[in-house]
């Protein structure tokens, strides 16, 4: 692993390449033991006072750090089966986290990231519409 000056961290690489590798990942276990420990603790801790609320990744910020950064934006130029693939696959992870968090007793969940810098869109709405 290699960090540079940028002070959020992007992945270069990751686990899904192709659509074999997409066939083969295995997802993270959303019910995992310990995997919500800080959301127990603050449900226990505040549920009733305070909302609680989580926040997950979101359908982009999922493949690009299953595939890489810049190698998301070209399966979304040029493999959009690929794509879609991770997209869907970021989709239906995040159902089950979202499940689980409301299940421990989060009021809330939410997702976001940016897509855009102040002056456009990072990619054109038009290019990755069979993907989103």
């Amino acid at each position: 692993v290699e960090k540079g000056e940028e002070e959020h961290v992007v992945a270069v690489e990751g686990p899904i390449g192709s659509l074999a590798d997409l066939r083969n990942y295995e997802t993270p276990d959303p019910h995992a033991p310990g995997r919500f420990d800080s959301l127990d603790k603050l449900v226990q801790r505040y549920k009733g006072e305070l909302a609680i609320g989580v926040h997950l990744n979101d359908v982009f910020s999922l493949p690009r750090n299953l595939m890489g950064f810049q190698n998301f934006l070209m399966a979304l130029a040029g493999e959009p089966e690929l794509a879609r693939g991770v997209v869907d696959l970021s989709v239906e992870l995040n159902i089950e986290y979202a499940k689980e968090c409301a299940r421990r007793g989060a009021d809330f969940v939410m997702t976001g990231d940016d897509y855009a810098s102040t002056e456009r869109p990072l990619m054109s709405p038009k290019s990755s519409s069979s993907v989103w």
